[in-house]
């Protein structure tokens, strides 16, 4: 069984900002790593990585710290989802010594907290 999305509240204070964005494109796509052969065809939750991304965000708006641009590369570890074009949501990003662009937090997609919890938690985290 998968894992919960980390609450919030451990999540944003490891982010240096914030963003609401769309992924305009995938520019790079690792290889997976471990492709699972079930026992069972009719099996679905099978544990494994998905391969890391490089993708292009398009920011529609900033919720805290200060984005690159408004168009911008991040790099999406290996984990267990995958981005896709059209995406759209919050994003947190950090900058990592490991990669020339921001990484993108979290353990799950854009899609894990509404921006009702965002801007509550952006708000009681006195980010900005």
């Amino acid at each position: 069984m998968a894992m919960p999305p980390e609450p919030i509240d451990e999540l944003l204070p490891k982010a240096e900002f914030g963003v609401i964005a769309e992924v305009l494109e995938i520019k790079e796509r690792g290889e997976q790593a471990y492709i699972p052969k079930p026992e069972q065809p009719d099996t679905v939750d099978i544990p494994r990585d998905l391969p890391y991304q490089v993708v292009t965000l398009q920011v529609k708006e900033r919720l805290f710290g200060q984005a690159q641009a408004e168009r911008f590369d991040v790099y999406k570890p290996a984990g267990d989802y995958v981005l896709r074009a059209g995406i759209e949501g919050p994003f947190f990003l950090c900058k990592d010594e490991d990669h020339k662009q921001p990484v993108i937090l979290g353990r799950y997609g854009p899609d894990n907290y509404t921006l009702h919890v965002v801007r509550a938690a952006i708000k009681k985290h006195g980010r900005s």
